[in-house]
């Protein structure tokens, strides 16, 4: 599955993926995580590919850089995959992850 999480101390958005049974979400809500979306897939490959398209679109196309360092995240990781969330709406970044996440459906089936 594909996630995207705010953390209001930080000023944070996260996206990244985990399996489905993971524990992973649990440990970021440990750490003050809010989970505000999250989007299932069958096959975990395209869950990396629609976490990777919106990291890209994060750097490549809105030139935003990681907002958060390693020991910001401590233990858990995954700092590279941060944004400073005054930078964008929740909405722009779901709406985003959906359309994402539609265009690897499409593909998938086509």
């Amino acid at each position: 599955m594909v996630y995207f999480l705010e953390h209001d101390t930080l000023r944070a958005f996260k996206v990244g993926i985990a399996g489905m049974t993971s524990t992973r979400l649990t440990l970021f809500g440990d750490d003050g995580w809010k989970v505000l979306h999250t989007d299932a897939f069958d096959v975990g490959s395209d869950a990396h590919t629609v976490e990777k398209a919106v990291h890209r679109w994060w750097r490549d196309d809105l030139g935003l850089p990681a907002w958060l360092g390693r020991d910001d995240m401590g233990t858990r990781g995954g700092f590279t995959e941060t944004i400073c969330s005054d930078e964008l709406t929740k909405h722009e970044v779901i709406d985003r992850l959906r359309a994402e996440a539609a265009r690897m459906r499409t593909a998938r089936a086509a």
